[in-house]
């Protein structure tokens, strides 16, 4: 979706209910071949035979895409996006993040407690009369 959303961004989505989907808004939807989620514009509302569906494009694409989306695959509409919060996402996946924000901050715990332990001990307080 870039220029509007730029590779990497996270996008807010918010439910939307596929009868109020209308042209130019920026839809989420389940690409069915794939199974991920895609953003793309809607550039056409599709009243068929199949029910309704949206024919939809990239902004950075020249056509629209070759197959319309189905109602049921729809997810949302973006609401606003956090640049680069999605490529931080992605490097925080198993098992990066867990040994970031796991493993890391419980072996300062540790130290810190090991520190501390071997200084009282090393240091007693006189005790009292």
């Amino acid at each position: 979706m870039t220029p509007t959303y730029s590779v990497g961004s996270m996008l807010v989505v918010k439910s939307v209910d596929p009868s109020d989907v209308r042209v130019g808004m920026p839809l989420s939807f389940v690409k069915p071949d794939e199974g991920i989620i895609e953003t793309h514009r809607v550039v056409q509302v599709l009243h068929d035979t199949h029910g309704l569906s949206f024919r939809t494009q990239g902004d950075a694409n020249s056509t629209p895409d070759p197959d319309p989306v189905p109602a049921s695959a729809v997810r949302g509409s973006v609401k606003w996006s956090v640049p680069h919060a999605g490529e931080i996402m992605l490097w925080l996946r198993w098992p990066r993040g867990f040994l970031v924000l796991v493993v890391t901050p419980l072996a300062a715990l540790l130290a810190f407690e090991m520190v501390e332990r071997a200084r009282r001990d090393s240091n007693p307080q006189p005790s009292d009369p």
